[in-house]
Order: C-alpha cells, then sequence, then structure tokens
C-alpha cells in the first residue's frame, strides 16, 4: 500500500508569496507573458528583423560605392596632378616662344618701316629735284623723320622764293621758312646764300 504525505505539498504550496500565479523569473511574471498574443507579434518582429539586415545591407552597400568614388577621384587626382607637372615645362617653352615672336615681330616692323623710309626717301628727294630751280644748288641736306633742313646758294632771292613756293605746295613740306639768307661774293659773281626749314607732312 503507497502514502502519499500530502502535508508536504500543502507546506510547498503555502511557502510561495500570496497572490503569485506561478514560478517568476527576476520581477517577471512568467504567466503574464504566457497570456500574451505571442502568435500576433511574430510577423511585426519578423519584418524588423529582415528591415534591419536590409537597412544594414544598404549602409555597407552605399559604403562600398563611396569608397569607389573615392578611389577613382583619387586616380583622377593623380592624372591631373602628372598632366599639370607636365604642362609646366611646356608653359616655360611657350613663354620662351612667345617672347621669341615678340622679338621677331619688332624685327619685322623696324625692317618694314625702314623700307617704308627708304621709299618715302626717295620720293622725297624726287619731289625736290622736280621743285629746285636750275640756278638753285645744295651745300648741305638733312631729312630726319619730322624735319628737312638745307643750306644752298642761288644767283638771286627770287629763285629762293620760287624753291620755297614749290616746297610749300608739295605732298611732302609743309611751314617752310627761310630762317636766314644773305647776299654773298664768290669767284663767278654775287650769289645768295640761304638756310631753308621745312616740316615733313
Amino acid at each position: 500500500m503507497i502514502k502519499i504525505n500530502l502535508a508536504s505539498r500543502k507546506q510547498m504550496g503555502s511557502s510561495a508569496p500570496a497572490g503569485s500565479r506561478g514560478p517568476s523569473l527576476k520581477g517577471v511574471n512568467l504567466d503574464g507573458l504566457r497570456d500574451l498574443p505571442l502568435r500576433k507579434f511574430m510577423p511585426f518582429v519578423l519584418v524588423a528583423i529582415v528591415f534591419t539586415f536590409f537597412v544594414d545591407g544598404l549602409k555597407d552597400s552605399d559604403l562600398q560605392e563611396f569608397n569607389t568614388r573615392i578611389a577613382k577621384m583619387q586616380k583622377d587626382q593623380q592624372k591631373l596632378q602628372a598632366e599639370v607637372q607636365k604642362t609646366q615645362g611646356f608653359e616655360e617653352m611657350k613663354k620662351s616662344i612667345d617672347a621669341d615672336e615678340q622679338m621677331v615681330r619688332k624685327k619685322i616692323e623696324t625692317i618694314q618701316k625702314l623700307m617704308g623710309e627708304r621709299q618715302a626717301s626717295f620720293k622725297i628727294l624726287e619731289t625736290l629735284a622736280s621743285v629746285v630751280p636750275s640756278d638753285v644748288w645744295f651745300r648741305t641736306l638733312k631729312l630726319d623723320q619730322n624735319e628737312l633742313a638745307i643750306r644752298g646758294g642761288s644767283l638771286g632771292f627770287n629763285q629762293v622764293t620760287d624753291f620755297m613756293k614749290g616746297l610749300n605746295e608739295s605732298a611732302f613740306f609743309s611751314e617752310v621758312q627761310v630762317p636766314s639768307s644773305q647776299q654773298e661774293k664768290d669767284d663767278a659773281g654775287p650769289m645768295v646764300g640761304f638756310e631753308m626749314t621745312a616740316k615733313r607732312r
């Protein structure tokens, strides 16, 4: 015959605190958790977990793409720096070429100016020969870019006046003046010495 000691069970049951419905874990009533509808919350929990993994994956993907872009930009920067270093030598060469070009242009302009002056001088001399009277001769003739200066002689004052008038009417001279003229004597007879100046047009 088997005997069951109910008193011990009662004592064990009475040792539990009043109002407690079941076992507890650090103040958390596990019986209360059993009453919660966990099946309804499980889909939301799963969605939250999947979303978290998805967001982390996107972050990793964006970070990797960003790192790739940075690496590409660094390579491009290195290429640009290499190109800049190459062009520095070209800049020095370009400056030297530009300086040489300016010097050559100045020389060409000077040559063209001299050639133009030579042609103008020839035309001026041709004009002088055409307007000078036959009884007038030159002792000195000075021609520069701005002025003509003549020292000469003549058989009379009328010839000097005619020469002055011819120069004034030419296309190359203006403001013709005779600063001095005087009667002189020579072995051939009396003559007139004069000085004449004129501005170039």
